[in-house]
């Protein structure tokens, strides 16, 4: 998934809504994932190297999002994304 057309276009008129931030976050997260998962299958990585993969990847939506850690977790569990 990529940046809706709506979205680039607000973006380029200098829009930035906290829609458009989310929909940036789930994309920036979603593409990064798919590689380090890739990176792991090639290269045999350990547990203990995947587990601090996620965890990097979840301190970083968070930051991006601004969220304290409570309340990130909670917008986790009820986003349908």
């Amino acid at each position: 998934m990529a940046l809706s057309i709506n979205s680039v276009g607000k973006i380029n008129q200098g829009e930035f809504t906290p829609d458009i931030l989310n929909e940036f976050v789930h994309d920036f997260i979603k593409t990064m994932k798919e590689d380090i998962i890739q990176r792991f299958h090639r290269e045999k990585r350990t547990d203990d190297e995947r587990r601090f993969a996620e965890f990097v990847l979840i301190e970083t939506c968070r930051a991006l999002l601004k969220q304290p850690g409570v309340v990130f977790y909670l917008h986790l569990k009820n986003d349908p994304n």
